[in-house]
């Protein structure tokens, strides 16, 4: 999605090494790169471009690379003060053994973990805040092993959201993407984005799907026995009000059942209520 790129951008760059390129109709070139003379790589069938736009001006070398393996995420929900789960998949041609990436969050949500998914075959996961506020996921196979398949869910985010935070949409950026196939060749995939919308908390919707259901007293139970669903809601699960979550308010999600009260009312609105 680049346009542009400032003149001698990379002015006193003086150890930049490499650049990767995902655009496949280049923008002019920057110019100048404080003395270093980096290797471009570029997606394959665009070098000619990238020559007529004057990158090899400084470029000590424009690679072709063919990129067949990406990433990507898709839009999730969630009710502040609760967390869920954001899938990361990858459609691949080469086989992949390891993989690196940043992600990007808005203010008040936070990534409390993640886990491989049974596509993994023998690597590790491990991920950190960076000072940026980013967070770097990182997985690696020791003995350089391949995912299993060639597409769908690779990772699981645990994405967590602040009681304080606006319902609204929210952008979530995988971003800086490594991928290392088995023959250690890096690629490096585009950028993908999910939204993220956080919405008001719904008294009795404890599992976050919009609704009241059977479902959602058995989440209760759950979270009372120690073992909450990633997506469960304390706020929303605490139908009388009475700040804790207990048996009792799995009883009242059974009575709105049995009552027809099958839709979930924001905890702003029910606050509204005479409390007499």
């Amino acid at each position: 999605s680049v346009t542009s790129i400032g003149f001698y951008a990379f002015d006193g760059c003086i150890s930049l090494s490499e650049i990767y390129s995902n655009m496949k109709n280049p923008c002019a070139s920057p110019s100048g790169s404080g003395g270093s003379s980096p290797t471009l790589y570029v997606p394959a069938g665009t070098a000619d471009k990238y020559i007529a736009q004057g990158w090899d001006e400084w470029a000590s070398e424009i690679v072709e690379v063919k990129i067949s393996s990406t990433l990507s995420v898709s839009d999730v929900k969630v009710t502040h003060g609760a967390s869920v789960i954001l899938p990361v998949s990858m459609e691949n041609e080469e086989s992949v053994t390891a993989f690196q990436f940043e992600v990007s969050l808005p203010e008040g949500v936070s990534l409390v973990g993640c886990e491989l998914t049974d596509r993994k075959s023998d690597q590790t996961l491990s991920f950190s805040e960076l000072p940026n506020g980013n967070y770097q996921v990182v997985a690696l196979s020791l003995t350089s092993k391949a995912f299993k398949d060639s597409e769908g869910a690779l990772v699981n985010l645990q994405l967590a959201t602040e009681k304080e935070m606006e319902a609204g949409e929210y952008d979530v950026t995988v971003k800086n993407i490594e991928l290392t196939t088995t023959d250690e060749n890096a690629l490096h995939p585009a950028n993908c984005t999910a939204k993220l919308t956080v919405t008001d908390v719904m008294v009795g919707d404890s599992n976050g799907d919009g609704k009241i259901s059977i479902t959602d007293a058995v989440a209760i139970v759950n979270y009372i026995l120690s073992k909450p669903s990633s997506s469960f809601a304390v706020e929303a699960a605490d139908v009388n009000m009475d700040a804790k979550v207990t048996i009792t308010d799995a009883v009242a999600i059974v009575n709105k059942i049995l009552a027809g009260t099958t839709e979930a009312k924001s905890r702003a609105a029910d606050m509204q209520l005479d409390p007499q």
